[in-house]
């Protein structure tokens, strides 16, 4: 009977030093992928969908938003190759590929770029600012009919009678304030 308390109490001892291995075992045996994704200018990029695609994934792709602070994070990943697509519309997609080994957490910083297809921008705001503004979607390819800005500074009135409003035929109060560019280097091609 001796010997076999001996047995057990040596086993018990055996698995309670052998435990700490084991739970370290499966907290390295995994890898992950995390990351931060901004724009061009580098400011950061909440609300971007980040999707993970690998054979080695169990149960298809995996897929998650950026936070407030453009942060994403995958964990518990198998060791493998993985295609990571980062999407926001406005921007121009980006797929990375990712080679994971075992207990590696890959990091990636990547810069989106702005993607004028199929979107507008609405500038409201001070004349320098306006103007600051379109020089900049400009050097992004953004075309003169996709930027709309208002005129309302040269509004006093409100309802077209004073004439102040008056650019080329074009009464702000009444057809405006808010026109395309386009429309805006037709009434005033000086500026």
């Amino acid at each position: 009977m001796q010997m076999r308390s001996w047995i057990v109490g040596l086993t018990v001892l055996a698995v309670a030093l052998a435990a700490p291995w084991a739970v370290q075992a499966q907290t390295t045996d995994r890898s992950g992928v995390e990351g931060k994704v901004v724009d061009q200018g580098g400011g950061v990029l909440p609300g971007v969908s980040v999707t993970i695609a690998s054979p080695a994934l169990l149960g298809g792709d995996r897929t998650s938003v950026t936070d407030a602070e453009g942060a994403f994070r995958f964990t518990a990943l198998p060791a493998g190759v993985y295609q990571v697509t980062l999407e926001l519309t406005g921007f121009d997609v980006k797929k990375r590929e990712v080679r994971l080994d075992t207990g590696f957490v890959a990091t990636i910083v990547t810069a989106m770029k702005c993607n004028p297809e199929n979107a507008l921008a609405v500038i409201c705001g001070p004349p320098i600012m306006i103007k600051t503004c379109i020089g900049s979607l400009a050097k992004l390819d953004w075309k003169d009919e996709q930027i709309y800005t208002t005129l309302e500074n040269k509004m006093k009135c409100g309802i077209g009678k004073c004439g102040r409003c008056n650019i080329g035929g074009v009464y702000v109060c009444v057809d405006g304030p808010v026109f395309t560019y386009a429309q805006v280097k037709k009434m005033l091609p000086d500026q």
